[in-house]
């Protein structure tokens, strides 16, 4: 079993008790750019969850736009029928879903 001799991990992180950043305490598991890093501070593992969360904020934003749209759209159609009428037509087109 081969001992790993990287060390600590190489990234700097904010610390409860310090207002000055300090070392990572976790060892460290992977190489890049000649520096060790633990699992969570790796920079590829970041540089991914970071796209996955961008992906995911993206799909998210879009389906607010797209009902945000269809709000403004259905407050456009509906500005000049009254109230009635509008409950007429809903009645109408539950009664044709049946």
């Amino acid at each position: 079993m081969e001992k790993n001799n990287l060390g600590r991990c190489s990234e700097l992180v904010s610390h409860q008790y310090s207002f000055h950043p300090v070392q990572c305490s976790f060892k460290a598991v992977v190489v890049r750019d000649r520096k060790g890093y633990c699992k969570k501070h790796d920079p590829e593992y970041k540089k991914a969850k970071r796209k996955e969360q961008d992906e995911k904020w993206d799909k998210e934003s879009n389906e607010r736009a797209k009902k945000k749209k269809r709000t403004q759209l259905e407050k456009e159609y509906c500005k000049y029928i009254s109230t009635e009428e509008l409950e007429r037509r809903v009645n109408k087109s539950k009664e044709i879903e049946k």
